[in-house]
């Protein structure tokens, strides 16, 4: 819809709050259901889980209660029954409650088919369903269900200009993505050929964009940082950084100063400078002081973000350990021994009040899943999401992965939309 391209999270609940009222006072408790689903759908972008599952029981409760002889009367009960289910899988996925998820969207879908088949919103309800399985690690099955949903919005409108397209194109591309880092070790002329692909549905995503006129606003910053990702991994550093750097400059247009994606934007474009640093000093080359400064710089800039508490209470981003990890070997690779000791201080007492809440890094927007999510769920990079939890321990080549590789493989999860 294009109000979760061009309105902020509180107005969309605000007008989805007071239509709903207006439609109860009014006796119309089908557009009341709709409207609370649509603003469930809200406190999810809000990171609210809990309170948007719940907001869902009473227009559940309702419907079952309605009943209709008139066919195109119940064909419509069904169509915004499909919408609660929606909403409370992906307010499920976002909770890491993937089979719970999985559930509610395959009934979402049912409800949907039966009345409209494969229609606009059905494509929204697929995606939705690739971003639960890129959850899972089923990357094929994620994959397969983009391509799917992107045939669906093409067929369903007879043309490819469409608000999702972008996003949809974007989600193939990091599903490539994910299947290329999947089998990177194993397979790594297999996962070139992944990655490549990655990059050709992420630069199709940005060519919608401009044809759209959406370009430059907050999901091309997603678009982005996945392409960004997909070139560093064909150790394309310095085209890596092109892109990173873009996609941080757009989040620092629109986006709060000390909002996630930003700070996940920084501490993407620090690991770069950092990696770039390390291969340079490997070779004797000196300019790797140059780029370990610059990392240091952004890592910097993230750290004070992280520890100083954001809108989002304060808690660490999904790439925090990396940060902490690798600022720390920065400062100790430039020898600023007293910078080292400070920040080790700092991350310290910050890492005691974290423990003292008891609560888990929270999931972020820049995916599927996004950082941010647009156009259905995200499978945030950021998701900026969108749109991300720390990625589980696998084995990689017959061994497991590094402490430090772990680190850096979840903050450097692509996220969908």
């Amino acid at each position: 819809m294009t109000w979760e391209l061009f309105l902020d999270i509180s107005k969309r609940l605000k007008f989805c709050q007071n239509v709903a009222e207006r439609a109860l006072k009014q006796g119309n408790r089908r557009s009341y259901c709709f409207y609370k689903a649509m603003e469930a759908e809200q406190l999810v972008a809000k990171f609210q889980y809990g309170k948007a599952i719940q907001m869902l029981q009473k227009p559940f409760a309702i419907l079952g209660e309605l009943e209709s002889v008139d066919q195109e009367e119940k064909n419509s009960m069904k169509l915004v029954k499909a919408l609660l289910h929606y909403v409370k899988a992906h307010a499920f996925g976002c909770m890491q409650k993937n089979g719970d998820a999985l559930s509610e969207i395959k009934t979402s879908l049912q409800q949907c088919k039966s009345v409209s088949g494969n229609s606009y919103f059905a494509a929204r309800l697929v995606n939705q369903q690739g971003a639960i399985y890129m959850n899972m690690g089923k990357y094929m099955e994620s994959l397969d269900c983009h391509l799917n949903a992107y045939e669906i919005l093409k067929k369903s409108a007879a043309s490819d200009l469409l608000l999702d397209v972008p996003t949809y194109l974007m989600n193939i591309g990091t599903g490539y993505s994910e299947m290329g880092k999947d089998v990177r070790q194993q397979k790594p002329l297999e996962a070139i050929k992944h990655f490549e692909k990655a990059i050709d549905y992420y630069d199709r995503s940005l060519s919608t964009e401009k044809r759209l006129h959406m370009d430059e606003y907050i999901k091309t910053a997603l678009t982005l940082k996945n392409k960004a990702m997909a070139y560093c991994h064909l150790h394309r550093l310095s085209e890596g950084l092109r892109m990173a750097e873009q996609s941080l400059t757009i989040r620092r247009k629109y986006l709060p100063q000390k909002n996630p994606d930003v700070c996940r934007g920084l501490i993407f474009v620090a690991q770069i400078h950092y990696d770039m640093g390390r291969e340079k000093q490997k070779s004797g080359d000196v300019g790797s002081v140059e780029e370990f400064q610059q990392a240091e710089r952004y890592f910097g800039e993230a750290a004070e973000m992280e520890v100083s508490g954001r809108p989002d209470e304060g808690f660490p981003t999904v790439d925090y350990e990396a940060l902490k990890h690798e600022y720390l070997d920065v400062l100790k690779r430039l020898c600023k021994n007293d910078e080292l000791q400070r920040r080790k201080k700092i991350f310290m007492d910050f890492d005691r009040k974290v423990e003292k809440r008891s609560v888990s890094p929270r999931k972020q927007s820049e995916s599927s899943q996004s950082e941010e999510s647009t156009s259905g769920s995200s499978s945030n990079e950021e998701a900026e999401d969108e749109q991300q939890t720390h990625t589980e321990i696998k084995e990689e080549s017959s061994r497991k992965k590094t402490r430090k590789e772990q680190l850096r493989e979840a903050s450097t999860k692509c996220s969908i939309a």
